[in-house]
């Protein structure tokens, strides 16, 4: 039973949008969000502008598909939650999460994020057309098999990748087609001291940024 969708009332002000939910949930004392936890949960919700009004802060541990398709397809959302307490993704915890939400243009941010499951990224920010700057992920050690697998692609505004410093284990196609046709990027990400199993957790991960001037740096790089 999906506890978090029960009894969800949404909240819109006299223009029509969306503002607030109330559930029987108190959100503000949650810190693990369980199994399908939000999953679908503003799914074409096409008024809401400000997701931080909707999901706090206190989050440290996403289980599997708890934010699956979350906010997939509304239209109009301009600011993502932040998720800074957030330690760990189960498989597929924000899969497919602001999927074709055109109008975003902060990502959340992910600073104590250490590990994240198979496919927990994956198609998370496709199609964020007017996305300009990523999530950072400087805490991230781990990423399991297609952890990030399209996860910006064809974000077409995004200008600078997220940076990766500490990323040093990471599964196969984990970043496959992850920034292609991200046709304004400019910068790409830095690794350092990442060990790599099959080489091909990059294929096409760059494939059509044209704009691309800094290809991405791998120092210390190693074969598992």
């Amino acid at each position: 039973t999906n506890s978090f969708a029960i009894d969800c009332t949404f909240n819109y002000n006299l223009s029509g949008y969306l503002t607030s939910l109330i559930s029987t949930t108190d959100f503000n004392t949650v810190t693990d969000i369980p199994q399908y936890g939000f999953f679908s949960l503003f799914k074409y919700q096409d008024t809401l502008l400000n997701a931080k009004d909707v999901i706090t802060d206190n989050i440290i541990n996403v289980g599997n598909s708890s934010f699956y398709d979350s906010f997939n397809d509304c239209y109009k959302l301009k600011t993502a939650p932040t998720f800074n307490n957030v330690v760990s993704v189960a498989k597929n915890g924000f899969r497919s999460c602001f999927y074709n939400s055109e109008d975003l243009i902060l990502a959340p941010t992910f600073e104590s994020l250490t590990t994240v499951a198979q496919q927990g990224f994956t198609l998370t920010f496709l199609d964020c057309t007017s996305l300009v700057n990523a999530p950072t992920f400087e805490s991230l050690t781990t990423v399991e098999q297609q952890g990030f697998e399209g996860a910006f692609s064809n974000c077409r505004a995004l200008l600078n990748a997220p940076t990766f410093e500490s990323l040093t284990t990471v599964g196969q196609e984990v970043f496959l087609e992850c920034f292609q046709d991200c046709i304004s990027l400019v910068t790409a990400p830095q690794f350092n001291n990442i060990e790599v199993a099959q080489f091909n957790e990059f294929s096409h991960c760059f494939e059509g940024c044209i704009s691309l001037l800094n290809a991405p740096q791998f120092n210390n790089i190693t074969t598992a």
